[in-house]
């Protein structure tokens, strides 16, 4: 058996670790995986990833910066990046592509930062669970044949979605479900 440490290509476990302009191609199951790792810079990095977990990955992380990446996502529907009770996390400017969700904050994520990403996917560009996470100015298309939604809502209060662009999708352009007291401007 193998475990989600020994299948990620990079963890980040600590605080303050600055990942740089590097180019990773990863065939594990994760291509970067921060767990419990905090104020954490993640910057100008290529990150192609083609197996079955995320290429980017957030466990219990905190006022991490994921910024001007680019991240593909080539076989499975999967997020290509993911969180998980993980909060005050940016995530801005990145170029993401590929099967699945663009960039899924997930499983009660708050007060996070989505914003200025350009994202072009199959699925959902951005999912949002949780609580006062922040959406804005992102580019969202989808250029299959498969029904997709631009920006997804489900479980999500006292969010703010604002200025996104979504074009090409075929399904829903923003969707709400079990949601609550969200804003959404522009």
């Amino acid at each position: 058996t193998w475990s989600i440490w020994e299948a990620s290509c990079i963890i980040l476990t600590g605080p303050g670790i600055i990942l740089d302009n590097n180019t990773i191609h990863s065939n594990k199951v994760h291509g970067i995986l921060i767990h419990g790792g905090s104020t954490c810079q993640i910057t100008n990095n290529s990150i192609q990833h083609s197996s079955i977990g995320s290429p980017f990955i957030i466990v219990e992380g905190e006022d991490n910066t994921i910024k001007s990446n680019i991240i593909t996502l080539s076989t499975i529907h999967r997020g290509v990046i993911e969180t998980f009770w993980s909060h005050g996390n940016t995530f801005e400017s990145n170029t993401i592509s590929g099967f699945g969700m663009g960039i899924a904050i997930m499983f009660v994520s708050n007060n996070n930062l989505v914003k200025n990403n350009t994202i072009s996917t199959d699925e959902a560009g951005i999912m949002v669970w949780g609580w006062n996470n922040r959406v804005e100015g992102n580019i969202i298309s989808d250029s299959t044949a498969i029904p997709s939604t631009g920006i997804y809502m489900v479980y999500a209060y006292n969010s703010k979605i604002i200025n996104n662009t979504i074009t090409g999708d075929r399904g829903e352009g923003i969707w709400l479900r079990h949601s609550s007291n969200n804003t959404i401007v522009n």
